[in-house]
């Protein structure tokens, strides 16, 4: 079974999350930019992408989408986790599949995650 991707520059939001998420047990793999993502994605590919829109480096938002489903399909689920209510706009613009506003609720992170990944 291919992992989760859980991409966000903060390191204890995005150990939170795979946290939770192995613990109902999903295969995690945690990057914190947008090149560290990709690497992950290109190493046997991802099930899901749990991206927060605003990482460090050049590589983040629309670009990053772009470039990960370059690598895993057109198809490849890509939930956008965010607290800047901009990234909402951008991110409906790259077509990602869903949106979780920061801060969410575990039960909804779950369902999401539920709903979306690929065994």
């Amino acid at each position: 079974m291919a992992p989760v991707l859980v991409v966000d520059d903060d390191e204890d939001i995005a150990a939170s999350i795979a946290d939770v998420l192995r613990t109902r047990g999903y295969l995690v793999e945690v990057a914190h930019d947008g090149q560290s993502a990709l690497d992950v994605a290109s190493h046997g590919g991802v099930t899901m992408v749990l991206l927060d829109w605003i990482l460090p480096g050049a590589l983040s938002g629309g670009m990053l989408v772009r470039r990960l489903r370059e690598l895993c399909g057109e198809n490849l689920p890509i939930v956008v986790v965010s607290a800047d209510p901009v990234a909402l706009t951008e991110a409906r613009n790259a077509d990602v599949t869903d949106y979780l506003p920061k801060p969410f609720q575990i039960d909804d992170l779950v369902h999401v995650v539920g709903h979306l990944a690929r065994t």
